[in-house]
C-alpha cells in the first residue's frame, strides 16, 4: 500500500542540483526515499508524471490526479488543478526502484530525489527552496516558515507567524551558495507577471527577498490628496544584504484602471510616492529600490497629475466598489463594468434602456471581483442592474452618445 504522502497544493523535466540539507539525528530506514516534484498540468485530463519501476514494471505512479500503488491497487486521489503544484512523496520500501519520468500533457519543472526519509525540518527546507525557485506559496492554513540553510542548521527567511496576514501569493528572490540557489527574478506562479522583482546579474550576493500580500482587492480603496491607494498591501522580508531591486508591474492584471492624467506610484511608509517609468508591453517599473534588512511594506497607487482624483463609488457594505468606464461611451462600443463584493457570489447583470426594455442579461460565475464588457447599441441612457443569489442589489447609470 502507499506508505506515506505529504501533498502540498500550490497555486505555476529534469533532475536538478539539490540543495544541501542540515544533518539529521533521526533514525530512518536506509531503504526509504523522498521525492519532490514541481509540475503544471496543461489540461484537466489525467497525465502520468513519473513512476517507480522494478524490472520495467510500475510499482508506484504519480499522475496529475492520484498516487497509485500498483502492488495492491491502493490510491490517494488528488484534486485536479490547472495551476503549478509541489508534491512531496515519502516511499519507505522503494529505494532500489528506478524513477522514470514520463510526462504527457504536463510540464515537469523540477524533480528532486533524495535517498532516505528526510526529517520534517529537511522536508520544509527543500520545499522552501522549490517554492522560492518556482514562485509557489506553501500551504499556510497552519503557518509554515520558509527556511534556508545556516551554519547551525536553518534560518527563517519568511516568518509565517509575523506574516500570517500576508500569506497570499508569496514569492521571492534568493542567492545562496549553501542552498545552491541563484534565483534573481521572481513572480508568483498564481499571477505570473502581475508583480515581478529582479536583482542585477553581476552582483555577488548572499541574500533573500520574499514578499506576500493580504489578498485585499487591487481596486481603488482610499483617496489621500492627489493619490488613490489600491486596497492590497504587500509585506516584504529581506534577509542579508539585498541589492537595489527593480519592481515590475503589469497593470492589466489589476482591478483598477489608470485614467487620463494618472500615473502609477509606489507607496512606502515614511517615504515620498515614487512614480513608475514605462516598461515594455504596457508594463511599468521602479528601479533601484532599497528594501533594507528586515520587514517593510508597500502599496500601489494612482496619482493625479493635473487632474482630479476619480471619486470612489462604494454602493454599500456588500458591493464595495463599482465602476463603469468609459461613461459616457460611444454608441456601439463596449464599456468595462468592474464590481467588487465583500464575498464570493455569482452576479446577475440586466441592462435596461430608457423605456425599461431589457437589452441584455448575463450571469457571471462566483467570485469576489467581476469584470465584464457590455455593448451599448444606441444613444441614450441605460440602467445596469446588479443582483446576487442572496438578494443583494444595486444599479448603475450608463450613457451612450
Amino acid at each position: 500500500m502507499l506508505r506515506f504522502v505529504l501533498f502540498v497544493s500550490l497555486l505555476a523535466s529534469t533532475l536538478t542540483a539539490q540543495p544541501m540539507l542540515p544533518a539529521s539525528d533521526a533514525d530512518h530506514p536506509v531503504t526509504a526515499r523522498t521525492i519532490f516534484t514541481v509540475f503544471t498540468p496543461e489540461d484537466r485530463t489525467e497525465q502520468t508524471i513519473w513512476s517507480l519501476q522494478s524490472s520495467g514494471r510500475p510499482q508506484t505512479e504519480l499522475t496529475t490526479h492520484r498516487l497509485w500503488d500498483h502492488r495492491d491497487s491502493s490510491q490517494i486521489i488528488l484534486s485536479p488543478t490547472a495551476h503549478t503544484r509541489l508534491n512531496t512523496y515519502l516511499e519507505r520500501q522503494a529505494a532500489r526502484d528506478s524513477l522514470v519520468v514520463q510526462p504527457g500533457k504536463v510540464t515537469v519543472a523540477e524533480i528532486l530525489d533524495y535517498p532516505g526519509a528526510l526529517s520534517p525540518e529537511q522536508r520544509q527546507l527543500v520545499e522552501s527552496y522549490l517554492a522560492i525557485r518556482h514562485g509557489l506559496t506553501l500551504d499556510q492554513r497552519i503557518p509554515r516558515h520558509y527556511l534556508a540553510p545556516s551554519e547551525d542548521g536553518t534560518r527563517v527567511v519568511w516568518d509565517a507567524i509575523d506574516g500570517r496576514d500576508y500569506r497570499f501569493r508569496i514569492a521571492g528572490l534568493g542567492v545562496d551558495e549553501a542552498a545552491r540557489l541563484d534565483h534573481r527574478r521572481g513572480t508568483s506562479a498564481y499571477v505570473p507577471g502581475e508583480l515581478v522583482m529582479e536583482w542585477p546579474a553581476e552582483e555577488d550576493l548572499n541574500a533573500y527577498l520574499l514578499w506576500g500580500d493580504d489578498d485585499a482587492p487591487t481596486a481603488r480603496a482610499v483617496i489621500d490628496g492627489d493619490i488613490t491607494q489600491l486596497g492590497r498591501r504587500w509585506r516584504v522580508q529581506s534577509t542579508g544584504q539585498a541589492p537595489p531591486t527593480t519592481l515590475h508591474l503589469d497593470p492589466r492584471q489589476f482591478f483598477a484602471r489608470r485614467q487620463a492624467g494618472e500615473r502609477w506610484v509606489l507607496l512606502r511608509p515614511g517615504l515620498p510616492a515614487l512614480p513608475a517609468t514605462p516598461g515594455p508591453g504596457g508594463t511599468f517599473r521602479w528601479e533601484d529600490i532599497q528594501w533594507g534588512e528586515g520587514t517593510s511594506f508597500f502599496r500601489i497607487g494612482l496619482q493625479c497629475s493635473g487632474c482630479t482624483p476619480q471619486p470612489l463609488d462604494k454602493q454599500d457594505d456588500f458591493f464595495t466598489f463599482t465602476q463603469v468606464s468609459p461613461n459616457p461611451a460611444r454608441v456601439g462600443a463596449a464599456v468595462d463594468v468592474r464590481v467588487a463584493m465583500a464575498e464570493s457570489s455569482p452576479l446577475f447583470l440586466t441592462l435596461l434602456d430608457a423605456t425599461g426594455r431589457v437589452i441584455l442579461q448575463r450571469r457571471l460565475p462566483a467570485r469576489t471581483h467581476h469584470l465584464s464588457q457590455i455593448p451599448l447599441p444606441a444613444a441614450g441612457m441605460y440602467a445596469l442592474q446588479l443582483r446576487t443569489l442572496r438578494g443583494h442589489r444595486t444599479s448603475l447609470k450608463l450613457f451612450a452618445q
